[in-house]
């Protein structure tokens, strides 16, 4: 008869199947002799935990024989022969991790997190079904400072804590959103000079295109004033040190050039509308809160007319010149 034994959970023998022939009694014909089995196991049904793995089973076969037919007292007979065989089952074998490489894209604010599956690629375990494995990924977490190939480790585990590790290539590259703050100015002539003294203004539009949810600020500037300036000969309004830049979502611009203004995809760009002064130009730096900073300056001059071929007499000021094959160029 099978003793004690301890099995893996994937190694349960089946019952040894104990016949008549396999036993004898004293006084009762083998062919006559009863036996019973039994199996009474401790396994929890629920596949999720260890104890469905780590049990016992514990199986009993019972040999009983007739009453005998010579002269005995009343009620003899029914000897039994009891066996009792325990299973210890247990699950120490690790599951086997499998690994795949994957690309991910950062989002707005320049993070991603995967699920802790991702890296997953078939793996298995020799008693849990896959449903009731666990995975863990390390790094998980990735932002612009993790651009290019990253070697990340997956940590599959069964219901018994028993566990192993695979590692896969999480390829990371940069979103719409840009890791590297870009700075750009679109300027508009204000068409408003005075005469002969080099004042006219010009609009401006600065415009840092970055990772959402940040703030940007003027640190310092030359010659860059507020876009409420007013118009020469009155003197403008400089900016000053610490004024916010706009968020693309509420700046009334079409950022993104998709013909629409304030939308949430808008939300990495930051811009600063001012003036500068023709032939002056500014110097302005700006800063995040990430410590990042970055110098924009611009400079532009209004054209100065110049009548060449031009023979006198003729008249200043006055509201049209007869055409005398002159040429008016602008510089």
């Amino acid at each position: 008869m099978p003793g004690d034994i301890t099995v893996e959970c994937d190694a349960v023998p089946d019952p040894f199947v104990l016949t008549n022939n396999d036993v004898h009694d004293n006084c009762t014909a083998p062919e006559d002799l009863m036996i019973t089995f039994t199996e009474v196991s401790t396994q929890d049904p629920n596949p999720l935990v260890c104890a469905h793995y780590n049990h016992t089973i514990t199986r009993t076969w019972t040999v009983m024989d007739e009453t005998c037919p010579f002269p005995a007292p009343m009620g003899s007979g029914g000897n039994k022969l009891i066996h009792v065989q325990i299973i210890t089952v247990q699950d120490t074998t690790p599951p086997t991790a499998i690994c795949q490489n994957i690309t991910i894209t950062l989002n707005k604010a320049g993070t991603w997190t995967i699920p802790q599956d991702t890296l997953n690629n078939g793996s298995f375990d020799n008693c849990a079904p896959a449903f009731a494995l666990s995975y863990s990924t390390f790094p998980s977490t990735f932002t612009c400072a993790n651009l290019g190939p990253n070697l990340v480790t997956l940590t599959v585990t069964d219901p018994c804590g028993n566990s192993s590790t695979c590692t896969g290539i999480v390829t990371v590259v940069e979103g719409i959103a840009p890791c590297t703050p870009e700075f750009s100015v679109v300027t508009e002539c204000l068409d408003n000079a005075t005469t002969n003294n080099n004042d006219g203004q010009f609009y401006e539009v600065i415009t840092v295109k970055s990772l959402a949810m940040q703030t940007w600020t003027v640190m310092s500037s030359t010659g860059l004033y507020t876009n409420g300036s007013p118009a020469p000969p009155a003197a403008p309004i400089a900016v000053a040190s610490g004024t916010a830049l706009t968020a693309g979502t509420a700046d009334g611009i079409d950022n993104d050039g998709d013909g629409a203004t304030d939308e949430a995809d808008e939300m990495i760009y930051y811009t600063l509308k001012a003036k500068f002064v023709e032939c002056v130009g500014y110097n302005a730096m700006l800063k995040n809160n990430l410590n990042q900073t970055g110098t924009v300056s611009n400079n532009a001059c209004y054209p100065t007319p110049v009548f060449v071929d031009l023979y006198d007499p003729f008249l200043s000021e006055h509201a049209s010149f007869p055409d005398s094959g002159s040429r008016l160029l602008r510089r």
